[in-house]
């Protein structure tokens, strides 16, 4: 903290306690430490996908996600609670890139160069409810990672189902707001005007491609259950690989740019701790004029 700080002047600034709590960093260093800067030695942490997205794509049965930073990961888990055993996830497969992304967009585009990682493969019952075998809760599965990947943005696309026929012949449309059943083919409620069986229940989107999608292609909401993904990460560092005199040049503006920006906090650093010294030595100063050799405040002198 500040009071242990090899700073001129600030490990005997006489500071009161309730300031020094405030503080408990090394605020005036210019020069990285070796250990929180090397990211070979920072531990995996599980995290919420969710929360390490920075912008969300879908399709019917694809999830594209960009994330805030470069990650490297260790195990992809999907965790499925509250599945209707009409039509269940099989296969999920996970699929990767470290390309610096501009535009979310991209990532669906089929020309987008993704890299396989694998394959979830998740067991019957999930969610608890498949199989005719309910109670057991939200039901876990994970493609462990032998080597980490390293990436910017990740495609998780549901390849493959369990689907029970007698379940869906007898699933029936219900209205989403008077809850009454539908006969209209086209998901129409006759009782309720505007209102659609087939629209998402979170944002009210309708795929009128695939009116039975497994996923909204708008917002990613389930009619077949709650599908969440968590990861084990740790931030990275990621670059893109050079393969072209164009890649070259973009790579060195980048250089260049990130240089601008560490020498600009460098020199902030450097100002800012000035400052802060020279501050801290004029109250340690103005303390001192105050106070005897003995500890006890001094008396003003009168004269005879």
């Amino acid at each position: 903290g500040i009071r242990d700080h090899c700073v001129t002047g600030v490990q005997t600034c006489a500071l009161s306690d309730l300031v020094l709590q405030s503080f408990s960093g090394y605020y005036f260093e210019s020069s990285p430490c070796p250990v929180c800067n090397d990211a070979d030695l920072v531990p995996y942490t599980e995290y919420m996908l969710a929360n390490l997205q920075a912008e969300t794509k879908f399709a019917s049965q694809t999830v594209f996600a960009r994330l805030r930073d470069t990650y490297s990961l260790k195990r992809v888990e999907l965790c499925c609670a509250d599945v209707k055993p009409s039509k269940q996830p099989r296969e999920v497969d996970v699929f990767y890139t470290n390309k610096e992304i501009k535009d979310v967009n991209e990532l669906k585009l089929r020309s987008f160069p993704w890299r396989k990682a694998g394959t979830i493969h998740v067991g019957s019952s999930c969610g608890g409810t498949g199989g005719g075998g309910g109670g057991s809760g939200p039901a876990r599965s994970a493609l462990e990672l032998t080597v980490p990947i390293t990436c910017s943005a990740v495609k998780l696309a549901y390849t493959s189902f369990y689907e029970d026929a007698h379940s869906q012949a007898s699933e029936t449309l219900i209205c989403p707001s008077c809850n009454q059943v539908i006969t209209d083919r086209h998901g129409q409620c006759l009782n309720c005007e505007y209102e659609n069986a087939y629209q998402c229940r979170q944002c009210r989107n309708i795929n009128h491609e695939e009116l039975n999608a497994f996923l909204c292609n708008e917002c990613g909401w389930s009619r077949y259950g709650k599908f969440e993904f968590s990861v084990l990460a740790r931030p990275h560092y990621g670059v893109d690989q050079i393969a072209s005199e164009e890649d070259r040049a973009q790579a060195f503006a980048v250089i260049a740019s990130e240089s601008e920006k560490a020498h600009a906090y460098y020199s902030a650093i450097k100002s800012n701790k000035a400052t802060a010294v020279s501050l801290l030595s004029s109250f340690t100063s103005g303390s001192a004029g105050t106070t005897t050799a003995s500890g006890q405040p001094s008396s003003p002198s009168t004269e005879s």
